[in-house]
């Protein structure tokens, strides 16, 4: 004699549902820190390229860094730093944040929007490198933001090819937007020596154009400003 197969009761078949919903509650907040933690290690990795590109260009142009802009007088009428660093590089993805792939170098000459990366504007002109006097400290490049409403796409369709002053609130004024926090309330910086780091967003200019400061209280200009 043949006994049944007993089935799970609705009780058990709870239980297990419960146990699945409390393991993916768990894990899947880790998977996403993984998975940021893995774009933010590729934007650091494509920012030290950049960075090591602008310290060729100044050793190719007599110790001159990349203007942020240069006049050609003809057309374009100007050509902007992604396209001057370019040849420098070996692949153009390294101007896109992988947290922010709709915000990428177009790959045009005169190209002025929706940059993944802004450019320090106290090195505009294309200062010498000797007028740097604390490279380590001065940040040349960082994940940069949007200026303007987004397009279908989520991306900003204002200019944001250089950076804000350290003093100037976001969104106004000269096309400049402050470092945007890509990565875990943070973002990207890549220095005038070379070296990139992440830096959380309390400790960099605000948005709302607050001085960076030390923690004794007093404004601390050395990240933005050329000294």
């Amino acid at each position: 004699m043949h006994r049944r197969a007993r089935g799970f009761t609705l009780i058990e078949l709870l239980v297990v549902i419960a146990i699945i919903a409390i393991l993916a509650a768990i894990l899947f907040p880790v998977f996403a820190r993984a998975r940021e933690n893995a774009r933010k290690a590729n934007c650091q990795s494509n920012l030290k390229q950049i960075a090591t590109a602008f310290l060729q260009y100044a050793q190719d142009y007599d110790e001159r860094v990349v203007p942020y802009l240069i006049q050609t007088g003809g057309t374009p009428s100007y050509i902007t730093w992604p396209y001057l660093l370019s040849p420098y590089v070996k692949n153009t993805m390294v101007f896109t944040c992988p947290s922010a792939p709709g915000r990428g170098w177009d790959g045009a000459m005169s190209s002025t929007q929706r940059q993944g990366y802004g450019y320090n504007r106290s090195l505009n002109a294309g200062p010498s490198m000797a007028q740097i006097t604390y490279p380590a400290q001065l940040a040349a490049f960082a994940d940069a933001g949007r200026l303007g409403p987004e397009d279908s796409q989520g991306r900003g369709t204002g200019n944001n090819y250089y950076l804000m002053d350290w003093d100037q609130p976001y969104g106004t004024g000269d096309n400049a937007v402050p470092p945007y926090p890509n990565h875990s309330e943070g973002a990207n910086f890549a220095f005038c020596d070379g070296h990139v780091k992440w830096i959380h967003n309390s400790k960099y200019a605000d948005w709302s154009g607050a001085d960076t400061t030390t923690p004794d209280g007093m404004p601390d200009p050395a990240l933005w400003k050329l000294q």
